[in-house]
């Protein structure tokens, strides 16, 4: 039998798209609040995503990660932050 070529295909929704409820977050993992996170920022910076939109969802991602997870990002950001800033200097 041959295949069809018609078959539906999978649909990449970029998160503007995509309504991100609190079920849906409820449902991830640690780690995949903090990738979420991590794209969000790529996603924003491209200008694929609003601002608004994108500082509403950082903060309903922030209030489902444990606190240790959101201390380790922080420390991590400001060493990058430093390592940056030493670079250029």
């Amino acid at each position: 039998m041959r295949k069809n070529p018609a078959a539906p295909k999978p649909v990449f929704h970029t998160p503007t798209q995509m309504n991100w409820t609190d079920e849906k977050l409820a449902g991830l993992s640690s780690d995949q609040l903090v990738t979420l996170l991590r794209n969000l920022h790529v996603q924003r910076s491209s200008g694929r995503v609003l601002d608004d939109t994108a500082d509403d969802l950082t903060k309903r991602i922030y209030a489902r990660l444990p606190t240790r997870v959101v201390n380790l990002m922080i420390k991590q950001a400001k060493a990058a932050e430093a390592a940056t800033s030493g670079a250029s200097e």
